[in-house]
C-alpha cells in the first residue's frame, strides 16, 4: 500500500514515479501481488476540485503532481502494474487497486 507517495514525484521527465512503481512491481511479481494506492484522482472536467489545488502545491513544493485516472493507469502500466478498480472514499482520496503483471 502506497499512501500519498506517488504524487510527490513527476512521471516522465525524471522517471522517479515510474521507478517507484517498477520497484514495487519487482518486489511482488512472483506473487502477482495486489497493490493499493491511496491518492487524489483529479477529474478531467474543468470544475474546481481539491486535487487541482493540491496539484499546484505539489508542483511548487516537491516537483510532483496529482494525476487524473488515465494518468494513474499509464503510470502503473509503465511500471508493470494493471489498474483493477478505483474506490472513492469520503475523503478527497481514492483507493486505486491494481495488480502486478
Amino acid at each position: 500500500m502506497l499512501v500519498n507517495i506517488i504524487h510527490d514525484w513527476d512521471d516522465w521527465d525524471d522517471r522517479e514515479a515510474v521507478s517507484i512503481v517498477s520497484a514495487v512491481a519487482d518486489a511482488g511479481r512472483d506473487d502477482r501481488a495486489t497493490v493499493l494506492l491511496v491518492e487524489a484522482v483529479m477529474p478531467e472536467t474543468p470544475e474546481p476540485h481539491w486535487a487541482k489545488k493540491l496539484d499546484v502545491m505539489m508542483l511548487a513544493i516537491t516537483g510532483g503532481r496529482e494525476r487524473a485516472l488515465a494518468e494513474h493507469q499509464a503510470l502503473l502500466a509503465a511500471g508493470g502494474i494493471d489498474l483493477v478498480s478505483v474506490t472513492p472514499t469520503e475523503t478527497p482520496f481514492a483507493i486505486i487497486e491494481s495488480r502486478i503483471r
